[in-house]
């Protein structure tokens, strides 16, 4: 299924949570790394906290799924030429339409508790 192969990207194996609710799956994070292209240096993310659940919502005929997230998710973001690290409180809820075929700049969302990425690139020393 073309949905599991993307979740498979945010690392691990996606499992039911019954705690939550019906359709409701824990999604579990990995430690990944951000390539230079996007800031001028990489940046090493982690997950110190992740207790996020997702159900889909809607799976469309373009190919593109709604996704509903919840739960707390706290992101670690780490400039691997300085040391320089922010964590950051990104817990939901979030609601994610996005395809497959689309980068994901093209990807659209609505998050109650996420923060603009313009600080925390200035924080991290992407912007001058």
């Amino acid at each position: 299924m073309a949905l599991g192969a993307l979740l498979g990207m945010f690392g691990g194996v996606v499992t039911t949570s019954s705690a939550r609710g019906p359709k409701w799956q824990f999604l579990p994070k990995s430690p990944m790394t951000l390539p230079a292209e996007l800031c001028g240096f990489e940046v090493g993310v982690t997950f110190p906290v992740n207790r996020e659940f997702f159900k889909v919502l809607q799976t469309s005929a373009d190919g593109s799924y709604t996704l509903l997230a919840t739960g707390s998710v706290t992101s670690s973001f780490t400039n691997l030429e300085t040391g320089k690290t922010i964590t950051e409180n990104v817990s939901g809820p979030a609601k994610i339409t996005f395809s497959l075929t689309a980068p994901p700049s093209r990807w659209r969302g609505d998050a109650t508790n996420s923060s603009p990425r313009r600080p925390r690139q200035r924080a991290l020393g992407c912007l001058q």
